[in-house]
């Protein structure tokens, strides 16, 4: 009897460890699966980081104006290429042909009657703009809208000599 006793308590310990190293085992594979789990999103977040800043240099690299906030006055010189003879819905309104040095592409803007009465045909003019900083890399006639025209003056510069500024420059 003292047999079945010891024999029946060494199983009871052998299912009770078995069953401790079961459990421990499940436990053990759960916190397995969660560190694999937080190993594989702090990867996927490290890589939309990556992904996050090389957009922002690509965003600073080929738009910078989207970083960059308050106000600027710059001028460039433009050739009159053309006063045009063009009947608009806004009477106030007259459409100009003007061209860039070295730009070698004619472009269209609007003035008010007033400021074409200053102009003449083949005559270079320097204008000089204000606006948003935001919207420096802007080109043509694009200028014309996003920024105010604040003076316009004719000039005798020519060639390299004529002031081409950016908005950044203050």
């Amino acid at each position: 009897m003292k047999k079945i006793k010891i024999i029946n308590f060494i199983l009871f310990l052998f299912l009770v460890v078995g069953c401790k190293k079961s459990k421990l085992a499940q436990i053990e594979e759960k916190n397995i699966d969660y560190i694999e789990q937080i190993t594989e999103l702090t990867e996927k977040l490290a890589e939309v980081s990556n992904d996050k800043d090389e957009l922002l240099v690509k965003l600073g690299k080929y738009e910078p104006e989207i970083f960059e906030n308050g106000e600027c006055t710059f001028t460039k010189t433009y050739r009159i290429v053309d006063i045009m003879d063009y009947k608009a819905e806004d009477d106030s309104l007259k459409f100009i042909v003007i061209d860039q040095f070295q730009v070698q592409e004619p472009f269209i803007i609007k003035l008010t009657k007033d400021q074409v009465s200053q102009l003449k045909k083949d005559e270079h003019y320097e204008f000089t703009f204000e606006g948003k900083r935001k919207y420096k890399n802007n080109e043509k006639a694009e200028i014309f809208d996003k920024f105010e025209l604040i003076e316009l003056n004719k000039t005798d510069k020519v060639g390299l000599n004529q002031l081409q500024e950016s908005c950044s420059n203050n």
